[in-house]
């Protein structure tokens, strides 16, 4: 048996062969085929027509070819602008997400340039700082060394009036007497008023003798009793007990 191909193209043959004509094409063209062909067989394999219609069934398989290839190439069509247009949306999010890492560089560099000024501030005020301190440094250095240059001049009058008088009393209990009874009322605090107030003259006497003016004892000896308001321990100079002079 001699088997003739009559026609192949675009997915669509056919074979001839003993006066039959052996069709083989597409299922989607079944219905169109047998529209065509009522007559046709089907050999479970393809479809079988005779040979008196293999006129019309080359020229089915020409136009079935062309349409095929019609649909072909819109089938490529078709994909291809599937294709752009997914490459279009594509390109899109490429385009949004380089769009949002330009956006997060600024970001980025703007927020360097704010750590770099802080930085450069921090530097600046660390320094400044750094300068104070050793001011202040020296400043308490050279405060201690006039603390204990004035502390021993205060020691060196302690020691001095010491000599004269009995401070140590005057500025403990006679001190405390005088103050505490200043600031009552009544024969009795004018009392011990006028007692701790004659030690404090009484020592006035011996400084002058001795050719010396002590500041808090010419204040204590001056002081009414009728005038704590004024008078009071409390508004004496802060440094009375070391402002010595010579008498005039």
């Amino acid at each position: 048996m001699i088997t003739e191909k009559i026609f192949d193209h675009n997915g669509i043959k056919l074979e001839e062969s003993n006066g039959s004509i052996y069709c083989y094409f597409p299922k989607r063209l079944k219905d169109e085929f047998c529209s065509t062909f009522p007559s046709a067989k089907w050999s479970g394999f393809c479809w079988i027509v005779t040979t008196r219609v293999k006129k019309r069934a080359l020229s089915w398989a020409e136009h079935a070819a062309e349409a095929a290839k019609k649909a072909l190439e819109l089938e490529e069509l078709e994909m291809q602008e599937a294709d752009l247009d997914r490459l279009n949306r594509l390109a899109a999010g490429l385009q949004k997400e380089i769009e949002n890492r330009r956006r997060e560089i600024i970001e980025e560099k703007r927020v360097i340039e704010q750590i770099a000024a802080a930085k450069e501030k921090e530097k600046a005020l660390r320094e400044m700082l750094n300068a104070e301190n050793d001011k202040l440094s020296e400043l308490r250095q050279q405060r201690a060394e006039e603390q204990r240059e004035l502390d021993q001049q205060r020691r060196e009058i302690d020691e001095l009036l010491s000599q004269v008088i009995d401070l140590p009393k005057l500025k403990g209990v006679v001190l405390s007497t005088f103050a505490k009874y200043h600031q009552q009322v009544g024969a009795t605090a004018h009392d011990m008023f006028k007692q701790a107030q004659a030690e404090f003259r009484e020592a006035r006497e011996k400084l002058r003798e001795a050719g010396y003016r002590l500041a808090a004892i010419e204040y204590l000896c001056e002081a009414n009793f009728n005038r704590p308001d004024r008078d009071a321990v409390k508004f004496m100079p802060r440094d009375a007990w070391y402002d010595l002079s010579p008498m005039p």
